[in-house]
């Protein structure tokens, strides 16, 4: 009895972490320069995408062209390539990684 009650909590245990190794995954081994989130505001208009940062789950926000937001909808998990001007970031790539929804055209 003691074993098996050993073998369920090693696999409760591995389970876990392989549960969260994409959002430790997210960002850390992306390198420099760039954030994994998922969109919570894309605005063509203005300019800007803020994103919830799957490491840190804090929203992150990007000045970007409207051109790079065209296809990038509410929900979508993105990967965001950037740079930093005058305390800001801003998107030099979006790439949709899973997409939600169908962009609208």
């Amino acid at each position: 009895m003691l074993k098996m009650r050993s073998m369920v909590w090693t696999f409760v245990f591995v389970f876990g972490l392989l549960a969260a190794a994409p959002i430790a995954w997210a960002c850390l081994n992306m390198g420099p320069g760039k954030h994994v989130g998922v969109v919570t505001k894309s605005d063509q208009v203005n300019g800007l995408l803020v994103i919830i940062d799957a490491e840190s789950q804090k929203p992150i926000r990007f000045l970007s062209s409207g051109e790079l937001l065209r296809k990038v909808n509410t929900d979508d998990t993105v990967i965001v390539t950037f740079t930093t001007h005058k305390d800001q970031l801003v998107a030099k790539e979006v790439v949709v990684h899973l997409a939600k929804r169908n962009p609208v055209s």
